[in-house]
């Protein structure tokens, strides 16, 4: 009986010994673990500070390096990539100022190494010329991002949102965007063999291929089967008029501005605006223009922005040279910018501008067609505006695809 109790005894011993050293080793492997956490950690802060570097060199090798916070076999990924969400974040922080270039495809290849892009917040980034073929951009979110000329070949993208976004020549190739939303993006020369659209959104998409826009019903929405559709969907009555105005305005021209867009919306048209703090670093142009393509007229305001107190035409040549000593005012350069790229897609401008505005399109004597001018001096009288008005309105376009890029170029 004395060695059945003893064999006891040490049998209770062997499992204290036991439970203790089970407590003593997962006690260390958490501490290990939680130190191999804060040298990552350390890791992480060094390569975003050098990320700012002014060294290119060590500029772009930070850069680099992001990826291996992606790889769960690295030193820097272990523990099932603990700062991946976080080396998403600085790429998509850094890809919302950085222009297109070296630095900025390398940052948006990366992407391509993260475990999962689902859901991701890519709003306004620019991943030009970006590499992500076969990445799962399932729900993420590419509100206004410029993706031109990157590729998304094989990507799980359903529904991803690209409301807005700029797809010019991106290739979708064998992706699955099912119930994807591409309402308001820019889609010229897309490659999509063999993508899947099935309950995509495609309302007031600009460049639309006309063998997707054959399989979108009244709705904008993409159906597999033509048999099913309710009807082809036609933007071209959608009367969208885009604003052209300068960034800051006086109360006057507040007051005529406001005045003017009550009277456009009372007629029912859709105003689009691009306000300054839309502008990003990258893709200005592209924007202004994606915008400008989707609408049938435009409206300048040609307020005063600038006083010149004196100038000097051609300063460089005493032959030519000629000195106005009298004070002009300028509007915002944007202004003609917007201007001319209307005119390129042979749109009607109604041309709205303070007294004394004689430069540009606002000059006096410029007398083209499809350009209709109303004096702001008049104070907006129905009476004496209507004469400009209804002339431009008559004219607006019918089919917002009547003019090419490519007739652009050619002209």
């Amino acid at each position: 009986m004395e060695v059945i109790s003893s064999l006891d005894s040490l049998f209770a011993i062997a499992l204290a010994i036991m439970a203790f050293s089970g407590i003593c080793i997962k006690y260390l492997k958490m501490y290990f673990q939680k130190g191999k956490v804060d040298s990552i950690k350390l890791a992480f802060e060094s390569i975003v500070n050098k990320l700012g570097s002014e060294n290119e060199a060590e500029k772009y090798a930070a850069a680099i390096l992001l990826r291996r916070f992606f790889d769960p076999k690295s030193e820097l990924g272990v523990g099932n990539t603990p700062y991946s969400q976080e080396a998403i974040d600085v790429i998509a922080s850094l890809l919302r100022k950085e222009k297109r270039g070296d630095f900025q495809k390398i940052l948006a290849d990366n992407l391509k190494y993260a475990p999962s892009l689902e859901g991701a917040d890519l709003q306004r980034i620019n991943l030009q010329n970006a590499y992500l073929s076969g990445v799962d951009l399932k729900s993420a979110d590419f509100f206004n991002a410029d993706l031109s000329f990157s590729s998304l070949k094989k990507c799980n993208s359903q529904k991803a949102i690209f409301y807005q976004a700029r797809l010019q020549e991106t290739v979708l190739s064998e992706g699955d965007f099912q119930n994807a939303n591409f309402m308001e993006s820019d889609l010229k020369g897309i490659k999509f063999d063999k993508a899947i659209f099935e309950g995509a959104n495609f309302k007031g998409a600009r460049n639309i291929p006309s063998q997707i826009r054959k399989c979108l019903d009244k709705n904008g929405v993409y159906r597999e089967s033509s048999s099913v559709r309710v009807g082809v969907y036609d933007d071209s009555k959608s009367k969208n008029v885009f604003i052209s105005k300068p960034g800051k305005m006086t109360i006057e021209q507040e007051f005529i501005y406001s005045h003017v867009c009550t009277y456009l919306s009372n007629d029912g048209y859709k105003l689009c605006v691009v306000e300054v703090e839309d502008y990003q670093n990258f893709g200005i142009l592209s924007e202004i223009k994606r915008v400008i393509n989707g609408c049938h007229g435009v409206v300048l305001f040609g307020f005063k922005q600038y006083k010149v107190q004196s100038k000097v035409f051609r300063w460089w040549d005493d032959n030519l040279k000629r000195e106005e000593p009298n004070e002009t005012f300028l509007t915002s350069p944007w202004i003609h910018t917007e201007a001319g790229i209307a005119s390129a897609f042979n749109l009607p401008l109604l041309l709205v501008s303070d007294f004394n505005i004689e430069s540009g399109i606002f000059e006096s004597i410029l007398a083209e067609s499809l350009i209709y001018k109303a004096d702001s001096k008049a104070g907006f009288d129905k009476v004496l505006f209507e004469g400009a008005y209804k002339s431009w309105s008559n004219c607006l376009a019918t089919d917002i695809s009547a003019v090419t890029e490519e007739e652009i170029l050619v002209s």
